[in-house]
């Protein structure tokens, strides 16, 4: 009955079939008995004819938009309980496919570029290679074309900067996925019964294992990397000789589903979990049950070995993690994890700690030696499916139902960055032995592979004691100022992230920072009213500015360095001469103010963005509003002008990004993407790029060629303030709430990498292209 009640608060939730991993025996059973046992709290499989008319509607809906990955997912999810519009949705089904075929095939006579690159994107998340193919034959077709050239490089790599290529092959869920000793292989593990092993170089299928006569659960490599261990629902565990490509020998003794495998570090044991409620422990040379582990309450889900053999844990659906001594064969330590069933488990590379993944979304790391917590953090929407370690233990990895991996950075007891691109419950994970890569495996019926070597955020700096408001380059790229709610300006060498100097003497939060074009001063503006100018070589104040009657939102040099603009709460925007440390002229801005000010490139202009949701623009000779632009919802944020002074980007509470035609003063553009507040825009040096920050902590780039975003920047914890482009267009800089200031390297993803497919995979997929055309986008390059 326990299962019962949870599989129907399950299906309450959308995750239908496959929240606790139940065999497909339990599973018919407990769907005939939930229309027969009403859950009190539920009436949805009563009313299971609504809600597929809900979904059919939905997905019908989804299709017009021409959002097809969401349609066919609407209809995915509906058909396991519908029976009156159950040919209907395979009909729809059936008509997306022929829409997209159709489509495809006028690609060839459609000499629009942007319209090919927008049919790209457009069947990205339902049919990736597709997309693929579509995009690099309109490179082809139209070569130069920066549309054609944007459509290939987010199409090459969806979703996630991260992302390197995809493993497809298995029909059905892929439940698990493992990587050789040796990083040259990567097996997986499927309910389509099969085993599979891929070659990560050429990225193909190897061979393929059959056996096994139901789904399979769980693998393990051996630690010499010559065989390799599976368990199935099929009530077995397997162990195939890889060179031979056979099955050596079988395991039974298990009562029902085994769910769980791992090999003893001397490669001499194996251990398995299963439905029963049992953890026994096999000799793989006699292949023999040596003893059987009682004790837990529920199904085991998990288990892992210490490195030094000596002990294993297992972990069950009844939220307790036991560890055993091999030797004595006794339980010697009991973790209670609440009342949430656990599904992961991984002993850490030194033995000290074990990472714990379970059913209500929470990672946490267990001391063992101390039988204490480390950490615990509820990052993950859904239930964790599994964890895992890098080699030298700096990093883990957890994946979830929520169809995200996230990487955490254990020293710092923190999440370093999110990885999405499935579509579907991420199953399970396995890093390279050298830690740079990444394996997934997913309901979606594929397997990832993902670059996550640490490139990608530069570092983070921290030493804030309260959130940091914002953060700025220095015109060398060298050094990175910040500014924050502790009152100090701190100044940081930024390649070896240590913080250089402090500057204090505001008596109240530092809002913005902002260095002088010759990067000898530095200027502040403060919640107490002030602008101070700082001496960055003596590190010392050289004046303060004075003249504001509320807090002061933002302050800016001008090109030449010889003035300073300031915006305040106080309704005006201010321009000091530095030299005399005079107010030359204060505009009034109404019954509004300006949150952000910007100079346009030759020093005549500035503009502002306002609290009644407009851009102002103002003449400095004339000392007057020139102009103002209106399109935002709400207030206006942050303001940014391009380097050739032709367009001006404005961000705003209503999410989304405008750019804007200075000469025609028009908008050219809105882009959409953040899901809050965008609080901080910028131009790259060179134009090409937008830098957005929002409150949905993230910081996302933008082709401004395609009107289009790049990727996605996460790893904050809080909203994100600030950011600020290094002066070498490489690297950005973001400052948040959450007291610390990242750098991302971006040349990687902006640069000759830009691209994420390489010359070979699109020639294996067919594509015929010139190596000098691949090159317009960076793709000439092997990876």
């Amino acid at each position: 009955m326990k299962q019962m009640i949870a599989f129907q608060s399950a299906m309450r939730y959308g995750t239908f079939t496959k929240l606790f991993k139940f065999s497909k025996r339990a599973m018919q059973t407990l769907l005939i008995l939930s229309f027969l046992i009403p859950h009190p709290s539920s009436l949805l499989f009563a009313q299971h004819g609504g809600l597929c008319q809900d979904y059919y509607q939905k997905a019908k809906d989804a299709f017009e938009h021409k959002s097809y990955a969401h349609a066919r997912d609407y209809i995915e999810v509906a058909l396991p309980l519908c029976t009156e519009h159950a040919d209907s949705l395979r009909a729809l089904l059936k008509t997306i496919k022929a829409t997209i075929e159709k489509q495809t095939q006028l690609v060839q006579d459609n000499a629009d570029a942007s319209h090919n690159a927008s049919l790209a994107l457009q069947i990205n998340d339902y049919d990736p290679t597709l997309a693929m193919r579509i995009a690099a034959y309109n490179l082809e077709a139209h070569p130069g074309n920066v549309n054609a050239a944007a459509a290939l490089r987010i199409a090459a790599k969806p979703d996630n900067r991260y992302y390197l290529f995809p493993l497809l092959g298995h029909s059905l869920n892929v439940a698990a996925v493992a990587w050789s000793p040796d990083g040259e292989l990567i097996a997986s593990g499927s309910w389509d019964k099969t085993l599979k092993l891929w070659d990560v170089e050429s990225r193909s299928e190897v061979f393929t294992l059959q056996g096994h006569t139901d789904n399979i659960t769980a693998i393990a490599w051996s630690p010499d990397g010559k065989r390799l261990a599976s368990a199935s629902e099929d009530a077995t565990i397997r162990v195939w000789d890889l060179k031979s490509r056979t099955e050596l020998f079988s395991l039974r003794g298990h009562q029902g589903d085994v769910y769980a495998v791992a090999w003893s570090p001397d490669g001499k044991l194996l251990a398995s979990g299963a439905v029963d409620k049992a953890v026994k422990v096999w000799d793989v040379e006699k292949q023999a049950e040596l003893y059987s582990f009682t004790g837990h309450n529920d199904f085991v889900n998990a288990l892992t070995w210490s490195p030094d053999g000596k002990q294993f844990a297992s972990a069950a659906d009844d939220g307790v993690v036991k560890v055993w001594n091999v030797e004595s064969r006794t339980e010697v330590q009991q973790i209670q994890r609440d009342t949430f069933a656990i599904y992961a488990l991984a002993w850490s590379p030194k033995g000290q700690q074990l990472a714990i993944g379970s059913y209500d979304g929470v990672v946490q790391l267990w001391d063992v030696e101390n039988n204490q917590e480390v950490f615990k953090h509820k990052k993950h929407a859904y239930y964790v499916n599994a964890v895992a370690w890098t080699k030298d233990g700096r990093r883990l990895a957890s994946c979830s139902g929520d169809k995200t991996i996230l990487i955490w950075d254990i020293n710092n007891k923190s999440e370093l960055y999110t990885l999405q691109g499935h579509s579907d419950d991420v199953n399970a994970l396995a890093w390279s032995p050298d830690g740079k890569f990444l394996a997934s495996a997913s309901w979606d019926t594929t397997m990832k592979v993902w670059e996550v070597d640490g490139k990608n955020e530069r570092g983070s700096f921290e030493g804030h004691s309260l959130g940091v408001n914002s953060v700025a380059w220095s015109p060398k790229g060298n050094l990175l100022a910040s500014g924050s709610s502790d009152k100090t300006v701190k100044v940081w060498d930024s390649e070896n992230q240590k913080e250089l100097f402090r500057l204090e003497g505001h008596t109240s939060g530092v809002i913005d920072v902002a260095w002088s074009p010759d990067g000898k001063r530095l200027a502040s503006s403060s919640q107490d009213y002030n602008v101070k100018v700082w001496d960055a070589a003596n590190q010392k104040e050289l004046f303060n500015l004075a003249g504001h009657s509320s807090f002061v939102k933002n302050v800016a040099w001008s090109p030449d360095g010889k003035r300073l603009a300031s915006s305040s709460a106080d309704k005006t925007v201010k321009v000091w001469d530095v030299g005399s440390r005079m107010e030359l002229v204060s505009f009034t801005t109404g019954q509004t103010f300006a949150n952000e000010v910007t100079w346009s490139p030759d020093g005549r202009q500035l503009a502002s963005g306002m609290a009644d949701n407009s851009i102002v623009v103002w003449d400095l000779g004339k000392k007057l509003e020139l102009f103002r632009l209106q399109g935002h919802e709400l207030p206006v944020n942050s303001v940014s002008w391009s380097n050739d002074g032709k367009y001006l980007a404005s961000g705003s509470s209503d999410k989304t990004i405008k750019v804007w035609d200075i000469k025609t003063r028009s908008e050219l553009c809105s882009l959409k993407g953040h899901t809050a507040e965008v609080k901080f825009i910028e131009w790259s040096p060179d134009g090409q790029w937008l830098a957005s920050g929002s409150d949905d902590k993230t910081v996302r780039v933008w082709d401004f060629g395609s009107r289009s975003e790049v990727f996605s920047l996460e790893g904050h914890f809080g909203a994100v303030t600030s950011i600020s482009w290094s002066p070498d267009n490489n690297r950005l800089s973001s400052s948040s709430k959450d007291n610390i200031i990242k750098v991302w390297e971006l040349q990687p993803y902006l640069g000759k990498r830009a691209a994420y497919f390489t010359l070979h995979q699109l020639q294996k997929a067919g594509v015929r292209l010139k190596k000098e055309d691949l090159e317009k986008v960076g793709m000439g390059q092997e990876k």
